[in-house]
């Protein structure tokens, strides 16, 4: 479900969609490395997670889950 919204909040723009995809999977700051379309997906990417992560009912289900489990709650959501 989290690539399919991605994608979904990326579209129709094929390298914002591609950079929505990557993600979960390119860490730290972004440097250039990619084509610049394609770093402004990952960007998007990383704001809409920060986004869903501080909401209040991601925030609730945090709260609800065992503290062992708290890293998983937004996998868990997007399940």
């Amino acid at each position: 479900m989290n690539f399919l919204g991605h994608l979904a909040l990326a579209w129709p723009n094929e390298n914002l969609m591609i950079g929505g995809f990557l993600g979960d999977f390119v860490k730290g700051p972004l440097k250039g490395e990619y084509p610049v379309e394609i770093e402004q997906g990952i960007a998007l990417h990383r704001r809409i997670d920060a986004r869903s992560d501080s909401h209040p009912a991601m925030q609730n289900l945090k709260r609800s889950l065992p503290k062992n489990w708290t890293r998983y709650a937004g996998i868990r959501a997007d399940g």
